[in-house]
């Protein structure tokens, strides 16, 4: 995906002036949670939800369990994200920022309906999905704390922990930034291989 002209560095700039406004430290974690209370959004688990009914409750906390993780419902002046809380804490972080960074980006929601059969369809804009992606991967893991991290040596398991995300989205963040390459992970290997030839 090819973003807009410093769309990327202005991504990293908003988690950095986020965090500011909420007086936490640039490589400090910033929880989903407290986003959403900053930013005016309401976050419901599924259960929370007490007008669904038992069959529509019944899909979706069974059979389609694992083919859904959040949904952002605009109605009235305060959006609504309704989150999976089946899925593991982590994956739920990534969730949560991603249809956070919609809101934030202003992206137009996309619409629902429902087939014959019952099935909830959904449209959706790559654009906006990859973009949302990009901010949310920011919000979590800011290329400052990664830098901060890197220079004090902590591994990739405190990272996760610290920050609540998956070994995946860290990886991501690490390619995506350059970190590894500021750092010369090339150079330090160079040796050992010279070595076996």
């Amino acid at each position: 995906m090819t973003f807009p002209r410093g769309f990327k560095s202005r991504c990293e700039a908003l988690s950095l002036q986020l965090r500011h406004r909420l007086r936490i430290g640039s490589s400090d974690a910033l929880p989903p949670e407290t986003l959403a209370e900053y930013v005016g959004v309401t976050l419901w688990s599924l259960q929370e939800l007490s007008d669904l009914s038992a069959e529509v409750r019944g899909r979706l906390e069974g059979d389609f369990k694992g083919e859904w993780s959040a949904v952002t419902i605009v109605a009235g002046l305060r959006p609504v994200i309704v989150f999976n809380s089946s899925h593991s804490r982590r994956r739920r972080a990534s969730t949560l920022m991603h249809e956070l960074s919609h809101v934030l980006l202003d992206h137009t929601p996309g619409n629902m309906f429902f087939g014959g059969s019952g099935l909830a369809l959904r449209t959706y804009d790559p654009t906006q999905e990859s973009e949302a992606d990009w901010l949310a991967g920011c919000l979590l893991l800011p290329r400052e704390a990664l830098l901060e991290a890197r220079k004090r040596g902590v591994s990739d398991d405190e990272l996760c922990e610290r920050y609540g995300v998956s070994s995946d989205m860290l990886r991501f963040r690490i390619n995506a930034t350059g970190v590894e390459r500021q750092f010369g992970v090339g150079e330090r290997r160079a040796p050992a291989m010279l070595r076996k030839a």
